[in-house]
């Protein structure tokens, strides 16, 4: 992208110093016949002109909505992001990228990234990626189907319901440990517990409302209370609040 502004910067200099030169998709001839004008930045070009900054990023935005004109809004790569109309009165206009998880714009490059398995971006993002995963019904009403809507050709239907796999003659015999949780407690934890690693009850006594969970980066088990949000590497002793 920055090379095509670079070469459209030297074609409108040549243009400026050269009238008659083929004008460039960007460049028209103001109304005195010979004086070249920059369309993105509304001014006559000239050396000086081509050098600002400004001149750059207006002209690299005007290319890059010439090609959305020209190709469509194609859907973006991340499941949860999708192009809609900046007026929803107007679903014909112009569209702007749409965080459809967080139900924000997109105003930068590093809020709205990640993915379940890896969060990302900024903290609602990185909670939202972990409290509504993919199979969630929220996910599926407000993500996927919302998508779907703008970006028709990139909708996937959900995979069919996995059969329940025909267990071995011998495993009739065989007991199965079970391993109380709770689901909410671990949803509505803060930031960074990842709520699809239930922990088996510490050894130990906990204080109300103190729960176990694993670090996904490190592996190791860390502590939280479920109530004020408290996070900790060690313990809680059973008689702090």
């Amino acid at each position: 992208a920055g090379a095509a502004a670079a070469s459209g910067a030297a074609a409108g200099a040549a243009a400026a110093a050269y009238p008659q030169a083929p004008l460039e998709p960007w460049q028209e001839l103001g109304q005195d016949g010979w004086q070249v004008r920059c369309i993105p930045c509304d001014k006559v070009i000239d050396a000086c002109h081509l050098a600002k900054p400004d001149h750059v990023s207006r002209l690299q935005a005007w290319q890059d909505r010439q090609n959305v004109l020209q190709s469509g809004y194609q859907a973006p790569a991340l499941p949860y992001l999708a192009y809609v109309p900046a007026d929803p009165a107007y679903p014909a206009g112009e569209r702007w990228m749409k965080c459809l998880l967080c139900k924000k714009w997109v105003q930068d490059e590093y809020s709205h990234v990640g993915t379940n398995q890896a969060p990302d971006g900024s903290k609602e993002h990185r909670k939202n990626l972990i409290n509504y995963p993919p199979s969630d019904p929220w996910y599926q009403e407000n993500v996927v189907r919302e998508k779907a809507k703008y970006h028709p050709k990139a909708a996937v239907p959900m995979a069919a319901a996995r059969q329940a796999p025909t267990p071995a003659p011998w495993a009739a015999s065989v007991s199965t440990p079970v391993v109380s949780w709770t689901p909410a407690a671990a949803a509505n934890a803060p930031y960074p517990v990842n709520p699809t690693v239930p922990q088996p009850a510490a050894a130990h006594e906990l204080p109300k409302n103190w729960h176990t969970a694993v670090d996904k980066d490190s592996g190791k088990t860390y502590y939280y209370n479920g109530e004020t949000n408290e996070v900790r590497w060690d313990p809680p002793a059973v008689n702090e609040c």
